[in-house]
């Protein structure tokens, strides 16, 4: 049967630790060679047990606190940084199909609208020149020909 500390000692390989491993992190490692740091900007630079690019923090971000001036801030880790990347990558992808997608909308609206205007200018075009041929039988000298009318009044078509 696992113990807790066998659980914490393959958890730890992800980066969790046990309160009492916690509470060591925040010590520098004992260095009799660097028994203490040399200026206070070195603390938490090279002293801190697992201080790698692959500790939880600069992989998952977190808060550390700088002795220093005692303040705590805020690390954004690498993976939520590559996940912002990744879905801003995505939004650009799918901006430009979008953009897509509306110019040929766009060019599909402009054909059928043509097709609705001429065959609209067709349908009036014929019932103008059809009222000015039944004008001009009856009266030939007062009225234009359906030709000169069409010409003069008719619809051009796009």
């Amino acid at each position: 049967m696992a113990t807790i500390n066998d659980l914490y000692g393959g958890l730890a390989r992800l980066g969790i630790m046990t309160p009492q491993q916690r509470s060591n992190a925040l010590l520098p490692e004992w260095n009799p060679a660097n028994a203490m740091p040399q200026d206070a900007n070195q603390w938490g630079s090279g002293f801190m047990p697992g201080n790698s690019i692959w500790d939880n923090q600069n992989l998952w971000g977190g808060t550390s606190f700088d002795p220093k001036t005692g303040a705590f801030t805020q690390k954004m880790g690498a993976v939520p940084t590559a996940l912002n990347t990744f879905g801003g990558l995505a939004n650009l992808y799918m901006g430009m199909k979008m953009f897509g997608l509306a110019k040929k909308d766009f060019r599909e609206n402009r054909r059928q609208f043509n097709l609705n205007y001429n065959a609209q200018a067709r349908t009036l075009n014929s019932t103008m020149e059809n009222r000015q041929k039944a004008l001009y039988s009856a009266s030939p000298q007062i009225h234009s020909s359906p030709a000169e009318f069409m010409a003069k009044y008719g619809i051009k078509g796009i």
